[in-house]
């Protein structure tokens, strides 16, 4: 992930969780965008081919969170914008290795 502005969320509370992602799976390149409601609005969630999701404001680049995807969340998000659209195969294999090889990377708020 390239040099971006920053939510104060991820200054004060999920920094670490950044830092590991960024240690150990990487960011990757964003591969697909869905737009959906969040907390306080509209968001773009963006998912990278390293199966990781990075939430970013609907009309800038700033960076609220991003978090290593659970399968069952990547699914649900192709098929709320497409009920027949399937998850690339790459990304599926991506994200059960993730789940299996490192679980310390998904919390339980996610």
């Amino acid at each position: 992930m390239t040099k971006q502005e920053i939510s104060q969320h991820i200054i004060k509370d999920r920094l670490e969780r950044m830092v590991l992602i960024a240690t150990t799976i990487g960011y990757g390149n964003v591969i697909k965008e869905f737009v959906t409601q969040g907390k306080y609005g509209k968001v773009r969630q963006c998912i990278t081919d390293t199966g990781v999701v990075i939430i970013k404001e609907l009309f800038t680049e700033k960076v609220i969170t991003a978090y290593a995807i659970r399968i069952s969340r990547a699914i649900a998000l192709y098929r709320a914008e497409a009920p027949n659209e399937r998850i690339p195969q790459k990304l599926y294999t991506t994200i059960i290795n993730n789940e299996k090889k490192r679980p310390f990377l998904f919390g339980v708020n996610e």
